[in-house]
């Protein structure tokens, strides 16, 4: 996508894609128990049990047994690719397996910042790789330029003095030993 405004655009279209998904998957569930139920209840059944132990069995199934396949075969397949190429052809066609954006964020503002900045990253990508294609006659100058873009933006998020370390304040490891 070209512009910022392109972007968002699609950033917003999928968004609404997604919470779509979310009330058609809510809506599935909510027809899904209420026909077995309203089945059953018709059908009269020659022993009940057998009934609820079905509907017990398949609730196990969707809402237990399927999610949990589903996560080993990932969590294989992920953990298989970091140390062979016998996944690549499958992560290529199915590249939202390895979609994290969602792992760790706690708010809207944090996922939102993270969004902003994956998407200022595929527009360095695409600038890098014009670059490289013969698009721009000064690469150097231009990593120059968005080098001192990402500073500046660090140092307006974080402030001048909390990024420069403290020597009397110890590292990662050594707060985790003590």
């Amino acid at each position: 996508l070209a512009t910022k405004e392109a972007q968002h655009e699609q950033l917003r279209f999928w968004h609404e894609l997604a919470m779509i998904g979310q009330w058609l998957c809510a809506a599935g569930n909510v027809v899904g128990i209420c026909g077995s139920l309203m089945l059953c209840a018709v059908s009269p059944q020659p022993r009940a049990i057998g009934v609820v132990r079905s509907f017990l069995l398949v609730c196990a199934f969707v809402y237990l047994l399927w999610p949990l396949v589903k996560a080993s075969a990932r969590t294989y397949v992920l953990m298989s690719a970091r140390n062979t190429r016998g996944f690549d052809g499958l992560l290529n066609v199915y590249a939202g397996i390895m979609d994290f954006d969602h792992v760790g964020v706690m708010t809207p503002e944090f996922l939102a910042w993270r969004t902003n900045k994956i998407v200022q990253e595929e527009d360095l990508l695409r600038r890098v790789y014009e670059a490289a294609d013969g698009k721009y006659d000064d690469i150097s100058g231009m990593l120059q330029n968005e080098l001192e873009l990402e500073a500046e933006c660090f140092r307006e998020t974080f402030g001048e003095q909390d990024w420069q370390r403290d020597e009397d304040m110890p590292l990662r490891e050594d707060r985790m030993l003590q």
